[in-house]
């Protein structure tokens, strides 16, 4: 609980917007239209986030309701802490934000290897976690447990994408890649991830990582992956 309020009080008044938009940075639907830049260009890329997506999707989800850990919100007062965004007060554990920013985090360095790539892929992963605790989301202990779970789950990602390569093949990439389209038209056209004062960058980021794809969809609508 030290650790926690420590973080949380990064959360001031004028601060909010700054921790409603990192926090959102670990959204998994932001993060899988993200994808789109890898389109056409890296199909082992593509692939092995969507098999970690599923992985670390299941694995959050699965451990939630069994464990159905109460949230800082539903254990201390509310003049104890600062909450950015919904009051949320069960399933706690672990943090599916964090979970997913590492599992993203992890394809990606994994596959690049890019010491530039590392050094803002980390980060930004790392400010996710820290960011649900400042906003009031999660415990010290469902972000850590999120960080292990999302870079384990990049591993296995990665080592079943090797092993099964159906998904490197044209058509599969279309149908991923069309999925990922959709997902941006979402992600711009209403989704709501839980924090509006992040509203604009979601669709910033969405509209970028289209235009980035673009190149690469072109190609893979051409029939090559």
């Amino acid at each position: 609980m030290p650790v926690f309020l420590f973080f949380n009080r990064f959360a001031t008044s004028d601060t909010f917007g700054l921790w409603a938009h990192w926090t959102v940075l670990g959204d998994a639907l932001l993060l899988m239209v993200l994808a789109l830049v890898f389109v056409g260009r890296r199909p082992d890329v593509v692939w092995a986030i969507w098999i970690a997506a599923i992985v670390t999707t299941l694995a959050v989800h699965g451990l939630k309701p069994l464990l159905a850990a109460p949230r800082p919100a539903a254990v201390l007062d509310a003049a104890q802490l600062h909450v950015v965004g919904q009051i949320l007060r069960s399933g706690s554990f672990p943090s599916g934000h964090t979970t997913a920013a590492f599992a993203f985090a992890g394809v990606v360095i994994l596959s690049v290897r890019r010491a530039w790539v590392t050094a803002m892929l980390l980060s930004a992963a790392l400010g996710v976690g820290v960011s649900r605790m400042a906003v009031g989301a999660h415990w010290p202990v469902d972000v850590l447990t999120g960080a292990v779970l999302g870079w384990l789950g990049a591993c296995a990602a990665l080592a079943l994408a090797h092993r099964w390569t159906w998904g490197l093949a044209v058509w599969p990439q279309r149908i991923m890649a069309a999925l990922l389209l959709a997902a941006a038209l979402v992600m711009v056209w209403g989704y709501d991830t839980g924090y509006p004062q992040a509203a604009i960058m979601q669709r910033v980021l969405a509209a970028g990582a289209r235009a980035g794809g673009a190149p690469g969809l072109l190609r893979l609508a051409r029939g090559r992956a």
